[in-house]
């Protein structure tokens, strides 16, 4: 591989304290895993699409999973921070709401046939990035609420918030399970799920947008 030209999926790794020897197994994780889906990947995938010997691969990672497991977190740390960034600096809850569902949605647009492998696999009750995954969706949450108390004028029950990040991610999976989850995808979960998202948590708010009809 050209080493002039920028790698596939190194926005992955942007800004994380990442040896190069781990970043480029788990590019090459990647490039493998969107190639061919989780199942069907094996090591020596991974080591030819990252260009590193076995040896190599075996002095930083046990197996296979040990390698999907740590691009997971990888994954779905750029998520959350993805997330964070959106809700950060405003404390107005339509804000909030409107580009923390963005900012979700945008990495599930952009990141292609990798994120909807590894979610495909996550969504497993029996995978092993399952934990990870509900892990991922209890700090969603978490971010989500931030602040909406005080706007609010009282607490939640914390399902309230998960309900409505679960109908988000539902829909994802439906539309990702059909093919590319692509910007018109995207735009078609914003326009369902944004008018639901704001009638349970701001109902008073004037001019909130009304429920789609079919699509054209």
């Amino acid at each position: 591989m050209d080493a002039t030209r920028p790698r596939p999926y190194s926005a992955l790794f942007e800004g994380l304290d990442l040896p190069q020897t781990r970043a480029r197994i788990l590019q090459g994780v990647a490039l493998a895993v969107s190639a061919r889906g989780v199942a069907a990947t094996t090591v020596q995938h991974i080591l030819e699409a990252g260009e590193v010997s076995r040896r190599t691969f075996y002095q930083h990672y046990k197996n296979k999973q040990d390698a999907l497991d740590a691009l997971f977190e990888v994954s779905t740390g750029m998520l959350l921070r993805h997330v964070r960034l959106a809700v950060a600096g405003t404390s107005d809850p339509l804000l909030r709401i409107s580009q923390a569902l963005d900012a979700y949605l945008g990495i599930q647009c952009s990141g292609g046939a990798l994120v909807i492998a590894l979610q495909a696999e996550a969504v497993r009750p029996d995978s092993a990035l399952a934990p990870r995954r509900e892990q991922t969706l209890d700090r969603l949450v978490e971010l989500f609420s931030l602040g909406m108390e005080a706007s609010l004028g009282r607490p939640l029950d914390v399902l309230v918030y998960r309900s409505l990040f679960l109908s988000v991610d539902g829909l994802v999976l439906h539309l990702q399970a059909k093919g590319n989850f692509n910007h018109e995808d995207s735009a078609r979960v914003r326009r369902v799920c944004l008018p639901i998202m704001l009638r349970t948590l701001v109902p008073h708010r004037q001019g909130l947008p009304e429920l789609p009809g079919p699509p054209a």
